[in-house]
Protein backbone atom coordinates (compact mmCIF):
# COMPACT_ATOMS: atom_id res chain seq x y z
CA UNK A 1 0.00 0.00 0.00
CA UNK A 2 1.80 3.40 -0.82
CA UNK A 3 1.53 4.75 2.37
CA UNK A 4 2.76 8.66 1.62
CA UNK A 5 -0.47 9.63 0.12
CA UNK A 6 -2.78 8.19 3.40
CA UNK A 7 -3.76 11.06 4.58
CA UNK A 8 -3.94 9.64 8.52
CA UNK A 9 -0.19 8.15 8.16
CA UNK A 10 0.38 11.71 7.00
CA UNK A 11 -1.21 13.71 9.71
CA UNK A 12 0.67 10.88 12.29
CA UNK A 13 3.57 12.03 10.94
CA UNK A 14 3.02 15.58 11.19
CA UNK A 15 1.89 15.45 14.93
CA UNK A 16 4.92 12.98 15.77
CA UNK A 17 6.79 15.70 14.48
CA UNK A 18 5.90 18.40 16.41
CA UNK A 19 5.67 16.27 19.40
CA UNK A 20 9.21 15.35 18.96
CA UNK A 21 10.09 19.29 18.73
CA UNK A 22 8.35 19.76 21.81
CA UNK A 23 10.55 16.78 23.61
CA UNK A 24 13.14 19.00 22.26
CA UNK A 25 12.22 21.75 23.93
CA UNK A 26 11.16 20.63 27.26
CA UNK A 27 14.66 18.78 27.30
CA UNK A 28 16.49 22.24 27.01
CA UNK A 29 14.49 24.01 29.71
CA UNK A 30 17.32 23.39 32.13
CA UNK A 31 19.59 25.55 29.98
CA UNK A 32 17.75 28.36 30.53
CA UNK A 33 18.88 28.93 34.28
CA UNK A 34 22.58 28.96 32.83
CA UNK A 35 22.62 32.48 31.16
CA UNK A 36 21.85 30.84 27.65
CA UNK A 37 20.00 33.36 25.48
CA UNK A 38 16.46 33.11 24.64
CA UNK A 39 17.66 33.34 20.99
CA UNK A 40 19.76 30.37 21.04
CA UNK A 41 17.23 28.66 23.13
CA UNK A 42 14.45 29.06 20.80
CA UNK A 43 17.23 27.66 17.87
CA UNK A 44 18.75 24.87 19.47
CA UNK A 45 16.57 22.53 19.65
CA UNK A 46 15.67 22.60 16.18
CA UNK A 47 19.09 22.84 14.81
CA UNK A 48 20.31 19.68 16.33
CA UNK A 49 17.41 17.39 15.82
CA UNK A 50 17.53 15.62 12.36
CA UNK A 51 16.46 11.95 13.35
CA UNK A 52 16.36 10.46 9.99
CA UNK A 53 18.07 7.41 10.20
CA UNK A 54 17.37 7.13 13.98
CA UNK A 55 13.99 6.83 13.06
CA UNK A 56 14.40 4.85 9.64
CA UNK A 57 16.14 2.44 11.60
CA UNK A 58 13.84 1.37 14.09
CA UNK A 59 11.26 1.43 11.62
CA UNK A 60 13.35 -1.17 10.03
CA UNK A 61 13.98 -2.85 13.20
CA UNK A 62 10.15 -2.67 14.15
CA UNK A 63 8.74 -3.87 11.06
CA UNK A 64 11.61 -7.33 11.20
CA UNK A 65 10.75 -8.00 14.70
CA UNK A 66 7.08 -7.69 14.23
CA UNK A 67 6.58 -5.04 16.83
CA UNK A 68 5.63 -2.13 14.88
CA UNK A 69 2.75 -2.70 12.22
CA UNK A 70 3.37 -1.65 8.30
CA UNK A 71 1.37 1.69 9.21
CA UNK A 72 3.18 2.49 12.18
CA UNK A 73 6.24 2.24 10.47
CA UNK A 74 5.55 4.05 7.87
CA UNK A 75 4.30 6.83 9.38
CA UNK A 76 8.55 7.02 11.22
CA UNK A 77 9.71 6.81 8.24
CA UNK A 78 7.71 9.83 6.77
CA UNK A 79 8.52 11.87 9.77
CA UNK A 80 11.77 10.96 9.22
CA UNK A 81 11.78 12.45 6.04
CA UNK A 82 9.56 15.44 6.63
CA UNK A 83 11.89 16.52 9.59
CA UNK A 84 14.68 16.19 7.60
CA UNK A 85 13.31 18.84 5.40
CA UNK A 86 11.61 20.81 7.38
CA UNK A 87 13.97 21.43 10.59
CA UNK A 88 16.83 22.64 8.17
CA UNK A 89 14.59 25.29 6.58
CA UNK A 90 12.76 26.34 10.01
CA UNK A 91 16.48 26.35 11.40
CA UNK A 92 17.69 28.87 8.71
CA UNK A 93 13.73 31.00 8.38
CA UNK A 94 14.47 31.30 12.41
CA UNK A 95 18.35 32.25 12.32
CA UNK A 96 17.27 35.21 9.39
CA UNK A 97 14.77 36.26 12.05
CA UNK A 98 16.79 36.26 15.45
CA UNK A 99 19.89 36.89 14.62
CA UNK A 100 19.49 40.47 11.75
Amino acid sequence: MNYLFDVNVLIGAIIFSVVLLIIRYISMVHFLFTGISLKIFLIAPIAMSFPLTLMVTVAMFGRSYNILTEKESAVLIITALLTAVAYPILTKWMARKLFT
